[in-house]
């Protein structure tokens, strides 16, 4: 092999290197790339589950507050009913009294009358 042949090849490995440098270099440049927009994804990500945690604690103070509310509306509920009853109690006892004054009424009519 010549020397001219020899420098000839040497020039198309040292292209060739040259080139596979380029390619490292693009490589890592897209890998930095994708890390970065990777990070950002992951930060993004961070926020929203930070967010959707947030929402959930939000909620269950919420739904703490309504079972709170439900009991206290059972509690005057029951009362009312407990009223109601008393109420239906005291309705069916002056029913028997106001009966009993119309029969007393309807005797001391009839004797008035004379029947």
């Amino acid at each position: 092999m010549s020397v001219d042949e020899k420098i000839e090849k040497i020039g198309k490995r040292l292209r060739t290197v040259e080139d596979a440098v380029i390619l490292l270099t693009k490589l890592v440049d897209s890998h930095d790339d994708r890390l970065i927009y990777s990070l950002k994804e992951d930060e993004n990500l961070s926020d929203k589950i930070s967010a959707l945690v947030d929402a959930q604690i939000r909620s269950e103070d919420i739904l703490h507050s309504i079972r709170q509310k439900s009991v206290e509306t059972d509690d005057k509920i029951s009362i009312l009913v407990d009223m109601q009853m008393k109420s239906i109690s005291e309705i069916e006892s002056l029913r028997e009294k106001t009966s009993e004054l119309d029969k007393k009424l309807s005797l001391l009519t009839k004797k008035f009358n004379g029947n």
